[in-house]
């Protein structure tokens, strides 16, 4: 049994920790209960283990070996007060575990995990390209991008202008609180000196980026393709969208987010 009251306490937690002792279970487990609602499983009906934010495979792969029961058990509790507890029985095969128990204090279902001020970002995220996919189901209905981050560029493209929701997560020395200001300043800290340069092509359905890269006291480099720089700019250009774009309230699940960074980068991130 995942219980997720153990993180409810603080605005944002790092999970850490050795491989196998459990941090894709925790965020698994709140995947499972969002993909469940999102199906219209939950709360009646089960808890899917296969869908658009996680493949998990059938009953038999998700249960602990020396559990005790054959059940699988899921607790989330939100600073709000509202608290959901699950249990679902066990078919070996299914890949639909049906509930045999559900309670819930307050609101459960009202909060952001249901939301579309949610977001997750899978640890196996989208890499250099020459040109990103556009989705107006996805960014402008309903302000994603993506589990893969593979509408990030569409996004950033979209809403560049818009103001920060959270000016407190505004670059320090940075005096616009743009969207796309930010990014830059932010993907500056991690590879000084890069700028953006976006191009829609609303007819092929693809944004075009390339990087440029300024020093004090020269003018800008021409413009690179994705593929010619450094892998972990384009890497974490979506963790930085997602958090920079983000409603206060809303709820971040991001894997790796320090994956292909340079040590200098990482510490920045942090």
């Amino acid at each position: 049994m995942f219980q997720a009251s153990d993180y409810r306490r603080k605005a944002n937690d790092l999970l850490t920790g050795v491989n196998g002792m459990g941090k894709s279970t925790a965020i698994q487990s709140l995947l499972s209960i969002r993909q469940s609602y999102m199906q219209n499983l939950l709360p009646k009906t089960g808890l899917s283990l296969n869908g658009e934010l996680i493949k998990l495979g059938t009953a038999r792969d998700v249960l602990f070996e020396l559990a005790n029961e054959e059940e699988i058990s899921i607790e989330v509790a939100f600073q709000s007060g509202n608290v959901g507890n699950f249990t679902f029985g066990y078919s070996q095969s299914t890949d639909v575990l049906p509930v045999k128990e559900n309670s819930s204090v307050g609101d459960f279902f009202s909060e952001n995990l249901f939301s579309d001020n949610f977001h997750y970002l899978a640890a196996e995220r989208i890499g250099p390209r020459l040109a990103f996919d556009m989705s107006d189901f996805h960014v402008v209905q309903h302000k994603q991008i993506g589990i893969s981050g593979q509408y990030a560029v569409h996004f950033l493209a979209m809403y560049g202008a818009s103001a920060l929701k959270i000016p407190a997560i505004r670059w320090s020395s940075e005096t616009s609180d743009t969207l796309s200001a930010n990014v830059e300043a932010w993907l500056g800290a991690i590879s000084p000196g890069t700028r953006l340069i976006l191009t829609p092509h609303s007819g092929m359905g693809l944004v075009n980026l390339e990087y440029s890269f300024s020093r004090e006291g020269s003018a800008p480099t021409r413009n690179y393709r994705p593929t010619n720089v450094g892998f972990g700019i384009t890497f974490i250009l979506p963790v930085l969208v997602g958090l920079l774009s983000a409603e206060p309230g809303s709820i971040l699940l991001i894997e790796n987010p320090e994956a292909h960074l340079h040590p200098r980068g990482q510490f920045m991130l942090g």
